[in-house]
């Protein structure tokens, strides 16, 4: 059983959308909420990763009209990723079954 603040957290969540991975790859740039509504994902899922990304518009029509800061945030979450492999890594824990099926 999970303690009550995670619960309350985990109802909260349920009720998000999410940008899918895959789509905002496609864009190659982070797209206006309302250009990518129909395309949203609804909640959250175990063995899902979700990330939320707060950045400042580059313009006041497109909040990233050359793909810059999805560029930057890309190679960031990659880094992260490759750190977090290698720390599992040193510790000895497994990484099969990590990913989620296709």
């Amino acid at each position: 059983m999970y303690p009550q603040p995670i619960m309350s957290l985990w109802r909260h969540l349920t009720e998000s959308r999410w940008l899918p991975l895959d789509e905002l790859i496609g864009y190659a740039r982070f797209p206006q909420m309302r250009e990518v509504a129909s395309r949203l994902a609804r909640g959250v899922f175990p063995g899902c990763h979700h990330v939320f990304v707060s950045h400042r518009w580059l313009d006041v029509e497109q909040p990233d009209p050359d793909g810059t800061q999805a560029r930057l945030i890309a190679w960031h979450l990659v880094v992260s990723l490759c750190e977090a492999v290698q720390v599992a890594h040193r510790r000895g824990l497994p990484l099969v079954g990590w990913l989620p099926p296709r």
